[in-house]
């Protein structure tokens, strides 16, 4: 009975562990998620403001 009630504990002390390590892994990978939406928001910025600068180069605004 010593030896099971010790299995029980080891295995929910890993439990505990093996849940700390998913949750770290899902914050991981939700900032990677962020970290790539940003960037394609930063990429979408960016044509937006070469779109606008070739509009007003075409308007002749800067010639």
């Amino acid at each position: 009975m010593i030896t099971f009630w010790c299995f029980t504990r080891e295995f929910e002390a890993f439990t505990r562990g093996f849940g700390a390590l998913l949750v770290s892994l899902g914050v991981l990978l939700v900032s990677l998620g962020v970290l790539l939406v940003n960037s394609a928001i930063l990429l979408v910025n960016f044509g937006l403001l070469l779109v606008n600068f070739g509009a007003l180069l075409v308007n002749g605004r800067y010639s």
